[in-house]
């Protein structure tokens, strides 16, 4: 490995949009993306959220995260991550996306972001 890679950051996301058939309720619903939460997160090593879907019962959605120096490690977990969301026994895959991206950290700290949005937001009031 060259010198660099070691501070190199990829980030991935995989967003999947899921249909449970039969699912007459929230909480229906809720607990079969509480199943797949939980089978990716023991599964894999992703942060796994469930995102607000609206009040049908029988869609909802996820969004798994990912983190590391290496472009396709982060590649292979989150493609591990949509075959479990394809093959899950109860919900249906609508839609899977998955990003792989570089990130690049701002010229400022995190602090001095802070405080500058402290310091705009106090001289708008």
């Amino acid at each position: 490995m060259r010198g660099d890679d070691a501070s190199r950051v990829f980030v991935g996301v995989l967003s999947a949009e899921i249909r449970v058939r039969g699912a007459r309720s929230l909480k229906d619903r809720r607990q079969v993306l509480l199943s797949i939460r939980d089978r990716l997160r023991h599964g894999f090593d992703v942060s796994v959220h469930e995102l607000p879907a609206g009040e049908d019962p029988q869609t909802g959605r996820i969004v798994c995260t990912t983190a590391g120096n290496v472009r396709r490690t982060s590649e292979a977990i989150l493609g591990r991550c949509a075959e479990l969301v394809r093959t899950h026994p109860v919900a249906e895959a609508e839609r899977i996306d998955l990003d792989v991206f570089r990130w690049h950290p701002s010229e400022q700290s995190w602090e001095e972001r802070m405080l500058g949005e402290l310091r705009r937001e106090g001289s708008d009031g």
